[in-house]
């Protein structure tokens, strides 16, 4: 028996490997104990991970994304990192993403303005950790953008450094040709939705990110051509490679 103390979580130490345990839990006060818990049965095993801690996270309020970052245990035993959310603290927790390597994630799924909760745990060969992080409390104030949601779906344009963005059938952004009456924006995001590069009539992108820095990976575009007061968008996502 372990006085475990005012918390909602207890980590035992030191057990036989591979040795199945079984534990119940009871409350307590002054006046006297509970009734026990349902019985929980649990194999130790030496090489399972330790849950991640400290998630923590804000929302970019100019697209709804939702960025999360953690710290790992030192017991990670080469584990990778679950993401869960749900809209209750304690329950009916959904898996996001399974096998994030790294400690931060950028939840880009299409959700309303609202409160959710979020919690990590860690998974390696041997199995998943025995239980998960703190519970983080996002309290969205706007919807997901549609855009983020959907990069999946894009259709692949790639771009060789250096050069210009390529968008289908060989064409170009930048420079533009002009138009009467028309007028074009390129804006081009990371996949946790941070603006990379805004140009206008005659500008393009040539992969270059922050500082002047070229980051090889997946980036996403939208060109907006507007005329006569409406605006229509044009959505892909581009590869930059080394």
């Amino acid at each position: 028996e372990v006085d475990a103390g005012n918390v909602t979580g207890y980590v035992f130490r030191n057990l036989a490997n591979y040795t199945p345990y079984y534990f119940t839990v009871v409350a307590y006060n002054g006046v006297g104990e509970s009734l026990s818990s349902n019985e929980l049965s649990q194999m130790s095993m030496s090489n399972i991970p330790f849950a991640p801690r400290y998630l923590h996270g804000f929302e970019n309020e100019a697209n709804g994304v939702v960025h999360l970052e953690w710290i790992m245990s030192d017991s990670t035993h080469n584990a990778t990192t679950n993401l869960y959310r749900s809209t209750m603290p304690w329950a009916e927790y959904e898996l996001v993403k399974a096998g994030i390597e790294g400690t931060s994630w950028a939840d880009s799924t299409k959700l309303e303005a609202g409160r959710y909760f979020y919690r990590v745990s860690a998974e390696n060969a041997f199995g998943e950790s025995y239980f998960k992080s703190n519970i983080f409390t996002m309290n969205k104030n706007v919807d997901t953008d549609d855009f983020f949601t959907h990069v999946a779906d894009l259709a692949d344009d790639k771009i060789l450094m250096p050069g210009q963005l390529k968008i289908g059938g060989g064409r170009l952004f930048g420079p533009v040709n002009q138009a009467d009456g028309l007028c074009f924006t390129l804006t081009v995001y990371d996949l946790s939705g941070r603006l990379v590069f805004r140009g206008g009539q005659n500008e393009y992108w040539n992969g270059r990110v922050g500082g002047g820095i070229a980051r090889p990976g997946l980036y996403v575009w939208r060109m907006e051509v507007e005329q006569s007061g409406r605006i229509i968008y044009q959505n892909g996502k581009v590869i930059l490679y080394d």
